[in-house]
């Protein structure tokens, strides 16, 4: 799968607050759902972009 198509699929679930990007958990699962990744990557790649993972109840993301 292609970069760009993951950061196409992550970003639509992101929010913007004080200039930074966040994805919510839920969303997190719903992205690797659409992409057909594990959820571990949707993580890897939003630390790699700088997008903090909120609201995680189950300690997938840290």
């Amino acid at each position: 799968m292609e970069n760009s198509n993951i950061r196409e699929i992550i970003e639509k679930y992101c929010e913007i607050k004080d200039d930074r990007k966040y994805i919510k958990c839920a969303n997190a699962f719903k992205a690797a759902e659409e992409l057909n990744i594990g959820v571990a990557e949707v993580g890897k790649f939003c630390h790699g972009k700088n997008i903090k993972i909120m609201g995680c109840q189950l300690g997938c993301f840290k």
